[in-house]
């Protein structure tokens, strides 16, 4: 995988967007549900904040006129004071013998409309261009062509977003590959790019080489053990899995970035190829490790509770309201509740899980062409998907309803 520097200006009109749901909650059905505060108590103090939960991010702002959210499967970065969206595009390089789809991850500048390649698997591309030098008098398809329905070569791959830590975008690669001869090869792996410079990196170039070098080895040490107990385990199917995954090898640089809390953890994903790959591929467990320089940047948008807290809350300072994110683990669902300095609460929406981060958007106040570019992000987020419906509903201590949306990712098989 390779970044792609090429700017363009991205149209207006709809684009494909396709932001895969992480990896335990896929395919996901976004619900949210906001609570009107009543109409007998104090109205909720003014607030305006972005969360970004689940595979969505909402737009939730408080004030005498109640509470009015509005969801869209859509993902943004906060990077040097500016709002990105972040989307995946296919790459479709077909033949009619052979279908080959690989994938760009872009970033587009919501005030300018300006986009960038951030990401580009590079699997598909290569095998591309191998087929055509193979078969120099076969013409690619063209994008309303329909490939073979039992093509000689298939070549398919996805990035998944899985977290956004500042400028650092944590994503998933799989592949999947059938040769002439019959053969597959499937692989998944995971990486970290930096928004900024679309460079890939390093664990040591994130947390220093100390704490990199001991988070590679603690991880190393554990995946050792764990295949060592399956292995003396007396049950024969841990003996049979111990066997398999003793096959696999640890990579330092297949990695996500994680939070507990407010502080930083990494989680190394073993990865996995051949015909086993999407099953004994794990992410195995996260790895606490102290904040670097850059971490102290996104510390605002990080809940001030502690990592063992069920209930993560966002204090304010100044005497501002901040939000009670409360978990509920039997329905995986997450109630964001607006709580004042006394200690008063309303509850604001429903959200699925993980809350990953919430930005203020009202200190500092959010200029006017961000307001604008952000508006036109969820505008356009609602033509998406023909799943996607938005339905307004006013008046006073009213709420924006925003009613079930399905993320779909069409691929060619």
């Amino acid at each position: 995988m390779e970044p792609d520097g090429e700017e363009y200006r991205a149209p207006r009109a709809p684009r494909p967007l396709y932001w895969p749901a992480m990896q335990f909650f896929r395919p996901m059905i976004l619900l949210l549900a906001a609570a009107c505060t009543g109409r007998q108590g104090p109205p909720p103090p003014p607030s305006e904040f972005l969360v970004a939960a689940g595979d969505s991010t909402f737009w939730i702002t408080t004030g005498t006129q109640g509470i009015s959210v509005r969801g869209a499967p859509i993902a943004l970065a906060h990077l040097e004071g500016r709002l990105y969206e972040l989307y995946v595009t296919d790459d479709d390089r077909s033949y009619f013998d052979a279908v080959m789809v690989g994938q760009r991850l872009y970033r587009r500048d919501l005030i300018t409309g300006d986009s960038a390649a951030v990401l580009e698997d590079t699997t598909v591309s290569r095998l591309a261009t191998a087929y055509a030098a193979a078969h120099p008098a076969e013409r690619r398809l063209e994008p309303h062509e329909e490939a073979s329905d039992d093509p000689e070569v298939y070549a398919t791959a996805d990035l998944e977003i899985i977290a956004v830590h500042g400028p650092y975008l944590s994503f998933e690669h799989h592949a999947d590959i059938g040769l002439p001869d019959g053969s597959e090869i499937h692989s998944i792996r995971r990486g970290v790019v930096d928004l900024r410079t679309k460079a890939p990196s390093a664990v040591e170039d994130l947390f220093g080489k100390a704490e990199g070098a001991r988070a590679i080895a603690e991880a190393r040490r554990t995946f050792a053990d764990g295949i060592d107990s399956l292995l003396a385990s007396s049950e024969q199917d841990a003996q049979d899995v111990g066997r398999v995954i003793r096959d696999l090898r640890f990579d330092p640089s297949s990695f996500s970035i994680s939070r507990r809390g407010n502080n930083p953890a990494v989680i190394f994903l073993v990865p996995g190829e051949g015909d086993w790959a999407l099953d004994l591929a794990f992410p195995m467990s996260p790895i606490r490790i102290a904040p670097p320089e850059w971490w102290a940047a996104i510390r605002r948008s990080l809940p001030t509770s502690a990592d063992s807290a069920l209930d993560e809350t966002w204090d304010r300072s100044g005497g501002r309201a901040g939000i009670v994110a409360r978990h509920d683990t039997v329905e995986q669902i997450v109630t964001l509740v607006l709580r004042d300095s006394a200690n008063r609460e309303w509850k604001a929406a429903h959200v699925p899980p993980p809350v990953e981060w919430i930005l203020w958007l009202d200190d500092p106040a959010l200029d006017s062409a961000s307001r604008r570019g952000l508006k036109r992000a969820f505008d356009d987020a609602a033509l998406y998907s023909d799943d996607t419906r938005i339905v307004e509903r006013r008046d006073d201590r009213a709420v924006t309803l925003v009613t079930p949306v399905h993320l779909t990712r069409p691929r060619r098989q």
